[in-house]
C-alpha cells in the first residue's frame, strides 16, 4: 500500500510542476497561513490530504515552515517526500 501511496505522491507532483509560475508565486507559506499562527492545516494547504500527510513529517496534522519548504522543493525536483 505505502507503494501505490509514493506513486499517487510522484504523479501528483510531477503534474504540479507544469503549474504556471505565476500561480505557484500565489502559494507562499505566508499567504497561505491564513491565521499567522506559523502553521499550516489541512484547511489552509491547497493540495490533496494525501499529499498533505505525507508532507506532514512530524504527523502533528499540521505543516510546519520548514516542512512545506521540503514539499515545495520535492515539486520543483519532482522527488518524492
Amino acid at each position: 500500500m505505502k507503494k501505490n501511496s509514493i506513486f499517487v505522491l510522484v504523479f501528483l507532483l510531477g503534474t504540479l510542476a507544469f503549474v504556471p509560475s505565476s500561480f505557484a508565486k500565489n502559494f507562499t507559506f505566508e499567504k497561505l497561513d491564513a491565521n499567522g499562527d506559523g502553521k499550516l492545516t489541512k484547511d489552509e494547504a491547497p493540495f490533496p490530504g494525501n499529499i498533505f500527510e505525507a508532507s506532514d513529517s512530524d504527523r502533528d496534522g499540521n505543516l510546519s515552515r520548514d516542512e512545506f519548504k521540503t514539499f515545495v522543493s520535492a515539486m520543483h525536483t519532482g522527488r518524492s517526500l
